[in-house]
């Protein structure tokens, strides 16, 4: 029996469409599992061929990342540019410190083979992860958690820390568009301490319209040099916000009277994690949207494009593969419950070059 080209023709173009609507359905479930509100027609149109394309390049992840596993996360309608437009911050290279702001080099003879902060002394070193939402605020959280732990193996105080404070108060951070977390510190240092979320509530990076969304005017004075020009936002701003008054000495919960940074070198990192506490890292996190499972390893990832603080809390073996335990900032349903593996003793993607701690009084 001879089928004709164009029952052929038909058959695929059928085949076709009937692909895309089992995609718009799986879209339509997407949007409700993770509360998506578009703007317009135009934008969730965009946001669905976003979808689509990540759908073909989860494959391509899966296939390149053997140990990796890829899938639909929250940022699913993003681009790649889109995503890290708002939410990575802008790329950098690592910082080289003085000499003297190096931590001295620690005994190294009894590391032992795995270590999680989140299964020492009861877990209250590290607090419940948090969603830093549609915003680049990620070193706000990265610096606040370290805090956090600090003050917790100090003063046995498990206090979750403002990170709404560090957006709209540390000019030094460029309140929200990208910033080291040592920068943090030292704002800390000049201005009283941290207060506590439930003082200062985040509110930055939540969707527009949501409730709890808040549209703070930049911290003055503003560092045009290292965030340039952001007077249409300024221009934009809630000006009847004045959240940096509430900082204050009767306020604070946590104050830091100085920094230390962590050579490259993963040993003397495991030393410094097992001793001081859960450490401040960057790294660059360009292809980890859409990451599920297993240990981040990706083949082209350029250390020293820096565009996302995070938290290091542990480390830990896989067959014969070693990782380092991150806290995200991207919610509890993002990746591990909130954390993901990379791989450890290689610096992969930068994790181990930019290294961090606060300390207490």
């Amino acid at each position: 029996m001879r089928v004709s080209a164009g029952l052929i023709l038909v058959a695929c173009v059928v085949a076709a469409t009937l692909a895309e609507a089992s995609t718009y359905d799986d879209f339509v479930a997407f949007k409700k599992q993770h509360d998506k509100l578009y703007a317009s027609a135009e934008a969730e149109a965009k946001a669905f061929k976003n979808y689509q394309a990540n759908l073909e390049r989860i494959v391509e992840l899966n296939r390149a990342n053997p140990g990796t596993t890829f899938g639909i996360t929250r940022f699913a309608d993003m681009s790649q540019s889109e995503f890290g437009h708002k939410i990575l911050m802008a790329p950098r290279a690592p910082v080289v410190h003085e000499a003297a702001r190096y931590a001295p080099k620690l005994d190294v003879q009894d590391i032992p083979e795995s270590f999680d902060w989140r299964q020492q002394l009861g877990g209250g070193a590290v607090r419940p992860v948090e969603d830093q939402g549609d915003l680049g605020t990620c070193w706000a959280f990265s610096t606040k958690e370290n805090v956090e732990g600090q003050q917790f193996l100090k003063h046995n105080i498990s206090i979750t820390l403002s990170a709404e404070q560090l957006v709209e108060c540390d000019y030094n951070d460029c309140s929200g568009f990208g910033g080291w977390p040592y920068l943090s510190y030292q704002y800390i240092m000049k201005n009283y301490g941290l207060i506590s979320d439930d003082q200062l509530p985040y509110c930055s990076g939540l969707a527009y319209g949501k409730p709890g969304f808040c549209w703070p005017c930049l911290a003055s004075p503003w560092n045009f040099t290292m965030c340039g020009d952001e007077s249409d936002y300024n221009n934009s701003c809630d000006t009847t916000r004045h959240s940096c008054g509430l900082v204050t000495p009767q306020n604070v919960k946590a104050t830091v009277i100085d920094w230390f940074a962590v050579e490259n070198n993963a040993t003397q990192i495991q030393a410094q994690l097992m001793t001081t506490g859960p450490l401040s890292v960057l790294l660059n996190a360009g292809e980890l949207s859409l990451y599920h499972s297993g240990i981040y390893s990706p083949m082209i990832c350029n250390p020293a494009n820096l565009d996302h603080a995070v938290l290091l809390v542990g480390w830990g073996v896989s067959g014969s593969k070693p990782y380092w335990i991150i806290k995200n900032s991207w919610g509890p349903t993002w990746g591990l419950d909130g954390y993901f593996w990379i791989g450890r003793g290689t610096n992969k993607c930068g994790i181990e070059s930019t290294v961090t701690s606060s300390i207490v009084s």
